[in-house]
């Protein structure tokens, strides 16, 4: 977060696998940026389950332990975690079913209008950027 320092913009540096830590740190950056305030630069302290690349699978050479590995996803799995939270403050087995039911279901429609998309025309990139001009 002091790198933002550099860049003159505020920077904050969060638990990546804490869901109500992220999710309070992209809602300040976001209404910053939509109040015309400009960027916010997060730095969302996490741990990657997975390879950087397929290679690194494939070759059988892991440069870290599975027992390491483990031990993160069965103790710091943000999912598991936020889970835990919602149990804490009352929400109920069934609901948080239902929830991942839903969930489920709309990755599933997701994937599936993704899959059945064109790919997008490289003219239409700036389409979705919130700015016109990037300073120099």
């Amino acid at each position: 977060a002091l790198r933002a320092a550099g860049y003159g913009i505020p920077g904050e540096i969060v638990d990546g696998q804490d869901v109500s830590a992220v999710y309070q740190s992209a809602a300040y950056a976001v209404t910053r940026a939509r109040a015309g305030q400009g960027p916010t630069l997060i730095v969302a302290n996490t741990y990657r389950f997975d390879e950087h690349n397929i290679g690194l699978a494939v070759s059988g050479e892991p440069y870290r332990q599975v027992a390491e590995v483990e031990a993160h996803k069965r103790d710091r799995d943000p999912i598991l975690l936020y889970r835990t939270v919602l149990l804490e403050e009352g929400v109920n087995e069934e609901t948080l079913a239902t929830i991942e039911h839903e969930v489920a279901q709309a990755v599933t429609q997701a994937v599936q209008f993704a899959l059945a998309s064109p790919m997008p025309r490289p003219e239409t990139l700036p389409d979705y950027m919130f700015v016109s001009t990037i300073a120099r």
